[in-house]
C-alpha cells in the first residue's frame, strides 16, 4: 500500500512535569463544630463497680452503656422528682435533658420551672427549691410555689422565699392568704399577715366559716377582716352544721339579720341540733324543699311539727328526682302538693320506676317528650317500655331512635324490633 494512502498515526502530546497538575486541592474553611454537651455523671453504683475493674473503667463507651442500662431517671419528670425531694435525681434529670432545656424559649422554661418549684414547695423541700431557683432556673419568676406552700401549711418554704425574694423575683399577693385560710393553716395566715400585703375582697371569714374554724374566724375578726364578712359565712356554717360558729357569727357579726338563710341551709343538710337551738328564727319553703332534695325525711317531719312555712312544688320535684317515694307520698298527703313535668323527667332520668307509677296513678304530672328522652339517654329500657304502654302518643319515635344510637343499643334494638321506630339507615 503506498505510503501516501496509509492513515496517519496519532501521537498524544507528552505531559511534562510543568503541565497542569493531576490533582487540585481546594482549601475551604471548616465549619465551626459545637462541642458535644457534657455527659451526666455516672450513677454511683456504676462508678463504684467500675473502679473495681480498671480495665472496664478505662472503656468510656462501656461505662456509659452500663449507666444507660441502669438509669431509671427516664421514668421521672422534673416536677415529680422535685415533689419527692430527690435533689440528686433532679440534678441528673437536668443534666440528661440539658440540650432540651437550652432549646426552650423563655416561656417554656418559665412553665417548667413553675411546675417543678410548685411541687417542691408543696411538700416543704427547701433544698430542692433552692436547687431549682438558684441553679437550674435562675432567671425564672417564683409564682405558684408561694400558693402551694401556703395551701399545704409550709411556713419554712414561705420564710425562705421571703428571705430570697429580691434575688429570686418572688411574686406575693395572689391567693396565698385565701388558700391558707381555706386549709385551716392559722400559722401560715398569721405569717402572711405580718410579712406580706394580701389583697382585699377575698371574704376570708366566709371561707373559714365553711370549715367551722372558729379560731381562724376570731383571729380574722380581730385583725380587721370583719368588714368583708357576708351572709355567706352564716350560710356556709349552717350548711355544714357548725353550731358554735353560727352562734359566734350571730353575736359578733350579724345580730340575727339573716335568720332565714341559717334555717334553710341547716334544714337542707339535716342539722336538727341547730334548728332546735334557733327554732324561733324564720325560714322559707326552701328549707323543706332542700331537705326533700337531700332525702332528709326526719328534717321534713321536724319542720312540719315546728314550722308552718310548708313546701312548694319544688319539694315534690326534688323528692321525685331523689327517688324518695316515701317523702313524695308524705308531702302529697300532708300538703296536697302537686308537681310539674320536671318530676317525671327527673324520675325517668334516675330510673325511679316506682316514682313514675305513683305520679301516673295520682295524675300529678303529665308525660312529655323529654321524659322518654331522659330514659333513653340513661339506658332505662324498662321505663321506655312503660312509657310507650301508657303514653303512646306524645313520644317521638324517630327522635328517640337517633338519641338511642348515641347512648344505648338495647333501646335501639327494642325500638326497631317492636316496630316503634324504623331505622332508615339500614336501607
Amino acid at each position: 500500500m503506498p505510503a501516501s494512502l496509509q492513515p496517519a498515526r496519532y501521537y498524544p502530546p507528552r505531559l511534562t512535569t510543568t503541565s497542569t497538575p493531576t490533582s487540585i486541592s481546594i482549601s475551604m474553611p471548616r465549619a465551626a463544630r459545637r462541642p458535644p454537651p457534657p455527659s451526666p455523671p455516672l450513677l454511683a453504683s456504676v462508678a463504684f463497680v467500675c473502679r473495681q475493674w480498671p480495665r472496664v473503667e478505662a472503656l468510656d463507651h462501656v461505662t456509659r452503656e452500663l449507666d444507660a442500662l441502669l438509669d431509671c431517671s427516664q421514668l421521672w419528670t422534673l416536677a415529680r422528682a422535685s415533689g419527692a425531694g430527690l435533689e440528686h435525681l433532679v440534678a441528673r434529670i437536668a443534666a440528661r435533658d440539658a440540650q432540651i432545656l437550652r432549646r426552650m424559649d423563655k416561656l417554656q422554661r418559665q412553665a417548667l420551672a413553675t411546675t417543678a418549684m410548685a411541687a417542691a414547695a408543696a411538700n416543704g423541700h427547701v433544698a430542692g427549691l433552692r436547687l431549682l431557683a438558684e441553679q437550674l432556673f435562675p432567671c425564672a419568676r417564683v409564682t405558684k410555689a408561694v400558693e402551694t406552700a401556703a395551701r399545704n401549711g409550709q411556713v419554712e418554704v414561705l420564710q425562705w422565699l421571703h428571705e430570697r425574694q429580691e434575688a429570686l423575683d418572688v411574686f406575693w399577693g395572689a391567693r396565698e392568704m385565701l388558700v391558707a385560710v381555706r386549709g385551716g393553716h392559722l400559722d401560715v395566715a398569721q405569717w402572711l399577715h405580718r410579712h406580706t400585703s394580701p389583697p382585699e375582697h377575698q371574704f376570708l371569714i366566709d371561707e373559714a366559716a365553711r370549715n367551722g374554724d372558729l379560731v381562724m374566724i376570731q383571729w380574722l375578726h380581730g385583725v380587721g377582716a370583719a368588714d368583708e364578712c357576708t351572709v355567706n359565712a352564716v350560710a356556709n356554717a349552717a350548711e355544714n352544721g357548725h353550731l358554735e360558729t353560727l352562734k359566734w357569727l350571730t353575736e359578733h357579726c350579724f345580730h340575727k339579720e339573716c335568720p332565714s338563710i341559717r334555717m334553710d341551709q341547716a334544714a337542707a343538710n339535716g342539722h336538727i341540733e341547730w334548728l332546735h337551738y334557733n327554732r324561733e328564727e324564720g325560714c322559707t319553703t326552701d328549707a323543706m324543699d332542700r331537705a326533700a332534695r337531700q332525702g332528709k325525711f326526719d328534717m321534713i317531719k321536724w319542720l312540719h311539727l315546728h314550722r308552718n312555712e310548708g313546701c312548694s312544688l319544688f319539694g315534690m320535684n326534688n323528692a321525685a328526682g331523689a327517688g324518695r317515694l316515701d317523702i313524695l307520698q308524705w308531702l302529697h298527703s300532708n300538703y296536697g302538693m302537686g308537681c310539674n313535668n320536671r318530676a317525671m323527667e327527673a324520675a325517668a332520668f334516675g330510673g325511679h320506676f316506682d316514682i313514675l307509677d305513683f305520679l301516673h296513678r295520682e295524675g300529678l304530672a303529665s308525660c312529655t317528650a323529654d321524659v322518654s328522652i331522659k330514659a333513653v339517654a340513661e339506658g332505662h329500657l324498662e321505663i321506655l317500655e312503660w312509657l310507650f304502654l301508657h303514653y303512646p302518643e306524645p313520644i317521638p319515635s324517630g327522635r328517640l331512635l337517633r338519641i338511642a344510637k348515641r347512648h344505648d343499643l338495647y333501646c335501639v334494638d327494642w325500638l326497631v324490633r317492636t316496630g316503634k321506630a324504623v331505622d332508615y339507615d339500614m336501607w
